[in-house]
């Protein structure tokens, strides 16, 4: 390995340890409402499961709210941290795709900050649909968002965020390329002399609002909403980030 050439890492290998810095700019109490808002009906007691808990903020938010919740996260790093910062609240590994938790069902399940753009093709976006409704109460609802085309070319389009502390120093370089839809972000982690010693990188494909209706379409889902997910608006052409709201 040259300095030019840092080390390639497994995504969030690195990263899980930064994340709350990289994610200080979310209020997550405003968003946490937001979605509690969302689900209307749904009282605190019951049961949520965070499918892309990171490390456990939301989860804690929803817990202070009344809810029984549990968090799964593909980084092992992530889980980690997420169970020494709240040791309260039950958090483990697993893939979105098909989760294994024996015996139980939930009121509702969260896959929240642009989770489901991590998966490129409809077969794994149908594995996550079809294991979210086989985990639902009756009534449960799944709850997600995506990042859209549009969100893509105006915030992730050859974006370079610079991170530095007395402890650390890292970069994120992030493309987009339109025609194949693809966000392609570079963490790039430096040592104490300023060389590139590590590097993940992160690739996610940014889905529109007719794409969203058309994977619901063939999911066991029978009904749902598509809002924007600042706003809680009826979703359109405009919008930057979606989520819905799927039973």
């Amino acid at each position: 390995m040259t300095l030019a050439d840092p080390k390639l890492i497994q995504p969030y290998e690195r990263l899980a340890f930064y994340y709350d810095e990289l994610m200080d700019y979310i209020d997550y109490i405003d968003w946490t409402d937001l979605i509690v808002e969302g689900l209307k009906d749904l009282i605190p007691g019951k049961n949520i499961l965070d499918v892309s808990c990171g490390t456990g903020t939301m989860c804690y938010h929803l817990s202070a709210l009344g809810y029984e919740v549990s968090g799964v996260d593909s980084s092992l790093k992530m889980v980690e941290l997420a169970k020494s910062k709240y040791s309260n609240l039950r958090f483990s590994v697993g893939d979105m795709r098909n989760i294994q938790l024996t015996n139980l069902t939930f009121d509702a399940i969260l896959n929240v900050h642009d989770g489901l753009n991590y998966l490129h093709n409809l077969d794994d976006i149908l594995a996550f649909l079809t294991n979210s409704k086989s985990m639902l109460s009756q009534d449960g609802v799944l709850v997600f968002d995506v990042a859209t085309p549009r969100l893509c070319r105006q915030h992730f389009n050859e974006f370079i965020e610079i991170h530095a502390s007395e402890e650390n120093v890292w970069e994120r370089h992030t493309h987009y390329d339109a025609r194949k839809k693809l966000v392609q972000s570079d963490f790039i982690f430096l040592d104490a002399d300023g060389h590139a010693t590590e590097k993940e990188t992160h690739l996610q494909i940014a889905y529109n609002l007719k794409e969203v209706n058309s994977f619901l379409e063939l999911s066991p889902f029978k009904t749902w909403d598509i809002f924007d997910e600042e706003t809680l608006e009826i979703a359109d052409e405009n919008t930057e980030r979606l989520i819905i709201f799927a039973q």
